[in-house]
């Protein structure tokens, strides 16, 4: 007879703990089986896999790819980088004293938050973020983060950043106060909207050259 503890004992085996990580709660259906009919099963494999990859499964739409981004995030991690992407980022990060990385961060997530379709890059040796064009660039100087480029077309946003504008309009973030990053989410969110109209007026453009040369 088996003894209460004895290792044959089926009920009484303890299964390892997996330190594979599951994917966020709250990712929706579509998404899951998206990533499931790709062959990732958890968490951890994403880091390996570009964002760009993850982002052209069917299935994965803007919310289900921040979830995935946040969850990346919070065990330190990220999607695999190709060449001027996150790994770049992770690069540039590393010049920078702790408390810098921890305010660079935070600018970054908080400009994912406002675009999240958008695609990572390194540009002009600074971080951007690239819709149809580019939405922002922002970088760590001695005394602040600047944000790029100069922001127009809503008076009462451009009245509320007056007091961070340099003096070619670029934005001066100074790190010894603290840093508006709800101010920033509302700056992307302005260059989102801008890009977008920007890209839809040059797609008529295109259509008509595209005609009167053929």
């Amino acid at each position: 007879m088996l003894k209460s503890g004895d290792p044959q004992r089926g009920d009484m085996k303890k299964k390892p703990s997996s330190s594979k990580s599951p994917f966020p709660p709250g990712l929706a259906q579509p998404a899951l089986r998206a990533l499931a009919g790709a062959g990732y099963d958890h968490l951890e494999q994403l880091a390996s896999v570009p964002e760009a990859d993850v982002r052209s499964l069917h299935g994965i739409g803007p919310n289900a790819l921040a979830k995935l981004r946040d969850a990346l995030t919070s065990q330190g991690l990220c999607f695999a980088g190709k060449k001027g992407t996150q790994s770049d980022f992770e690069t540039y990060l590393l010049q920078f004293p702790i408390d810098v990385q921890g305010v660079l961060q935070k600018v970054r997530e908080c400009i994912r938050k406002a675009a999240p379709d958008a695609n990572e890059v390194i540009s002009y040796q600074m971080p951007a973020f690239r819709q149809h064009g580019i939405l922002v660039y922002f970088a760590a100087w001695k005394g602040h983060i600047g944000l790029y480029p100069p922001i127009s077309g809503d008076k009462q946003l451009e009245k509320a950043i007056a007091r961070y504008a340099g003096s070619k309009g670029n934005l001066q973030f100074p790190l010894d106060e603290p840093i508006p990053y709800d101010l920033i989410e509302q700056i992307v969110k302005l260059r989102v909207k801008q890009d977008a109209e920007k890209a839809a007026k040059k797609k008529p453009a295109a259509k008509a050259k595209s005609k009167s040369s053929g």
